[in-house]
């Protein structure tokens, strides 16, 4: 589908894909459709393929999101997406990049759910997912991870601790 902007008609790299509108909405899906090239029509591509294969069905945006990320930290949570599969699970995606694009998996990211996936972003970043399948499990995880990062700061003496631990 195309997009108006300014009075003309613009594609997306969302309309690249075979789900644009799961993704026209997120800060990657938005770019406009000129500036594509191969890696981007892999990114669209593993994008088909990553939706098709965990089902989703919509966006799912909830004040929830916000706290998680918030925990998680801005330079690993930077540009979330959130899905809800045919299921009602909940799909949360985060591509760090920048310093961090081949980030490793921290032991309470891994704790609380998270894994690699297929580049969605960037070919050189790192794509982390999770899926959980109720509000009340990512609520859960949120608690975890505030939990930890207020444990971390207790012990070294800090306010607070850099996001993303």
């Amino acid at each position: 589908m195309k997009h108006r902007k300014g009075g003309t008609m613009r594609r997306t790299w969302a309309d690249l894909t075979d789900y644009p509108e799961l993704f026209r909405d997120t800060y990657w899906g938005g770019s406009p459709a000129d500036m594509a090239c191969a890696p981007v029509y892999q990114i669209a591509a593993n994008r088909n393929r990553f939706a098709a294969k965990h089902r989703l069905k919509t966006r799912y945006n909830n004040a929830a999101l916000y706290d998680f990320k918030e925990q998680i930290g801005h330079h690993v949570g930077d540009h979330p997406e959130a899905y809800k599969t045919d299921r009602g699970e909940i799909v949360l995606i985060f591509s760090p990049y920048g310093k961090i694009r081949t980030c490793e998996l921290s032991p309470i990211m891994i704790a609380v759910g998270f894994k690699t996936t297929v580049k969605l972003y960037r070919p050189d970043a790192t794509t982390l997912m999770v899926k959980y399948g109720t509000l009340g499990q990512l609520k859960m995880a949120t608690r975890c991870l505030r939990a930890f990062r207020n444990k971390i700061s207790d012990r070294v003496g800090l306010s607070s601790v850099p996001t993303g631990v």
